[in-house]
């Protein structure tokens, strides 16, 4: 029974280091060839079986150590998208900043049209007056067109 624990427990390293004991009580005249023969490779046994114990313990550790990575990969992943998700706000207020100003600079284009277009209509209505009266405007042409462009 205990053998069977044993292995169920430990596999087969504790198969191999339960044997010598289980044959030598089931035939006694082989305890004096197994106790004769087995030391040295029992303590080999014994010394791998210790150190497969003390390796699982670090199997463990290693799976820790891969997880914690993972998660801090996954960690890094949230950042850079939260990241994303905020620069592609940004964008879009940027984006809609630039269509309103785009529509206010339309608009102030078009009054400032407006204005130019008032502003010669009321010097051709002042040139056309003086010519009614035979007077001449005194600016020359290119000063009036000075004017108009600035």
């Amino acid at each position: 029974m205990l053998t069977l624990l044993t292995f169920l427990q430990w596999g087969v390293p504790a198969l191999i280091l339960a044997a010598p004991f289980v044959l030598s009580a089931g035939f006694p005249p082989a305890r004096r060839f197994l106790m004769a023969a087995i030391p040295v490779p029992l303590f080999v046994l014994l010394a791998v079986a210790a150190f497969w114990w003390l390796n699982r313990e670090g199997a463990i550790v290693r799976a820790v150590e891969e997880r914690v990575t993972e998660m801090v990969a996954g960690s890094e992943l949230d950042a850079a998208k939260a990241v994303n998700d905020q620069l592609r706000r940004r964008n879009e207020l940027l984006t809609r900043a630039a269509e309103n100003y785009a529509a206010v600079l339309a608009e102030v284009r078009g009054e400032q049209a407006v204005a130019t277009e008032q502003l010669e209509q009321e010097i051709a209505t002042h040139e056309a007056e003086l010519d009614t009266m035979g007077r001449k405007c005194g600016l020359a042409d290119s000063d009036i067109e000075f004017l108009r462009r600035h």
